[in-house]
């Protein structure tokens, strides 16, 4: 929003922006949903701290506009059992993932520190011992972005990938503190990316490039980029002998290369 700067194309942006929005919001997704609310909180927390203050009357609004997608996200939750007691029905709630869960974990644990190789649970079996098992075939990966990097890659696998996409988000982090509005906003755009997916990854989602993701790892190399130069003017600005007293990245201004820019 602070690159555009005609009122007209302001507009039309916040209208394609609640166009969008509502759009996903009827597709009912629950991981989504809770992923919206994560990455906001948390992007508030990094960042827009007095945001934080709106939260609770956005979430009422929200609440009110989207009746069914509030529905849809509490499914599960406070249900009646045979016995009349109100209880939480863990499979409702993760579509049956809970009746997976477990044969994945299992099958982790046989190989815990290396793990089968990519799309193990096609390769060993185990996608049709569960569907077997659960008289349901729809089980072709785990379902949850951890246990298949565990899965297939083990620990020692797992570490790299793990520390990738933590330096990552540190990088993103710093960049979307940045007082300048282009650093910023790319940090901005890789750190929702990236949160969205972490977190809508606890029930689906992979930790691999794909076609569903190209948009988060361009934003990630992007990032990479920003970063580079970043670190390479700070470089230069050091071997020069004389005090900058401004930061390298000032509100009004960006210090950087023709390439950069």
């Amino acid at each position: 929003m602070p690159f555009v700067r005609s009122k007209k194309y302001k507009i039309i942006l916040l209208v394609l922006i609640g166009a969008f929005g509502y759009g996903q919001a009827l597709t009912g997704g629950r991981a989504g949903y809770i992923a919206w609310i994560g990455t906001g909180l948390i992007m508030c927390f990094v960042k827009w701290r007095k945001s934080l203050l709106l939260a609770p009357l956005v979430l009422i609004v929200v609440s009110f506009v989207f009746e069914g997608a509030v529905d849809r996200l509490f499914y599960g939750f406070n249900i009646t059992n045979e016995a009349g007691q109100n209880v939480t029905d863990d499979v409702m709630v993760t579509s049956g993932r809970t009746l997976m869960w477990p044969y994945v974990i299992d099958k982790i644990g046989e190989s815990p520190i290396f793990g089968y190789g990519r799309k193990a649970m096609m390769r060993t079996g185990l996608s049709a011992y569960v569907g077997k098992e659960l008289s349901d075939n729809s089980w072709g990966h785990p379902h949850n972005m951890y246990l298949e990097t565990l899965l297939d890659n083990g620990i020692i696998g797992s570490i790299p990938i793990f520390l990738f996409w933590g330096t990552m988000i540190l990088y993103s982090t710093r960049l979307f503190r940045n007082k300048n509005r282009l650093c910023s906003a790319i940090g901005g755009l890789s750190l929702s990316l990236m949160l969205t997916q972490l977190i809508t990854g606890i029930g689906s989602q992979h930790f691999y490039p794909l076609e569903e993701t190209v948009g988060v790892w361009m934003a990630m190399l992007l990032v990479v980029r920003v970063h580079v130069e970043e670190q390479r003017m700070r470089m230069d600005v050091s071997n020069t002998k004389f005090y900058h007293s401004e930061p390298l990245f000032s509100e009004n201004r960006v210090v950087a290369t023709p390439a950069y820019v």
